[in-house]
């Protein structure tokens, strides 16, 4: 079954249920549900981090990192760390801040990690014309204390091979997720093709975890590119954009 986007394109909810309709993509992702009172308590009861994410939003603004051990939760939000020992602190503090806005609850994934701050990963699709394209893929490492990557937030650029290699991984290793994350990028654009034909340039946030699984964290339909300017392939900045132009352009006759 195809599920059709319609309406809000920003909403990480409807894109996460684009993708979880189809097995290829949704092996991949992390849990996900609405945040609610009893959707908090299942979460904490099942996983030992949730990640608490605005519906809508960019940047990494807004997220909070719930750690659940020893019968206590610590909550991060930026740099900032709190800790409740009962639930039910952490459930009326959550639910004052979804008050104003809707937010997502997520697992949380154990992440591979460079000088002990976490990195995921930004892959850029675009399809300027009928085929999708996958343009690339670089790493983002959170800055200091803070567990988001984004460059908005401080987060800084590593290529993938600097990221596996640092990490134990083998040359031959680092081929073979190179080569799934193109797959995976490929079938997540055809997914989102199949649900409306207005996405035509993608930007996936994805995460590998310790034993090499990858997981899609994000999906961005207006993605910033900028830090492919660090990319090894010095020209792979300018064909992104050159991509976007053209999509933009086309976008622009078609109204």
């Amino acid at each position: 079954m195809v599920r059709r986007l319609r309406g809000d394109l920003a909403s990480k909810w409807k894109k996460h249920l684009i993708l979880s309709t189809h097995m290829e993509t949704k092996s991949h992702l992390p849990s996900t549900n609405r945040l609610s009172k009893a959707s908090l308590q299942h979460y904490l009861r099942d996983y030992s981090t949730v990640f608490l994410k605005p519906e809508r939003g960019t940047g990494g603004r807004g997220i909070y990192k719930l750690i659940h051990r020893d019968g206590n939760v610590c909550v991060y939000c930026n740099r900032s760390k709190k800790v409740y020992n009962n639930k039910e602190d952490v459930l009326r503090v959550v639910q004052r801040e979804a008050k104003k806005r809707t937010y997502l609850v997520q697992q949380g994934i154990g992440l591979l990690k460079v000088m002990n701050r976490p990195v995921d990963f930004r892959i850029i699709l675009v399809r300027p014309d009928e085929e999708w394209k996958y343009m690339g893929v670089i790493g983002k490492v959170a800055s200091k204390n803070k567990f988001v990557t984004n460059k908005c937030q401080g987060g800084s650029p590593i290529t993938l091979s600097q990221a596996l290699l640092r990490n134990g991984r083998t040359k031959a290793e680092v081929a073979d997720v190179s080569e799934r994350l193109e797959t995976l990028g490929l079938q997540v654009a055809q997914r989102f093709s199949e649900a409306s034909p207005a996405f035509r340039k993608l930007g996936l946030d994805v995460g590998i975890d310790r034993q090499g699984k990858i997981w899609i964290l994000e999906v961005n339909t207006v993605p910033r590119y900028k830090l492919f300017k660090y990319h090894p392939d010095q020209t792979l900045y300018g064909k992104i954009h050159r991509s976007m132009m053209i999509i933009r352009s086309r976008r622009r006759r078609s109204r």
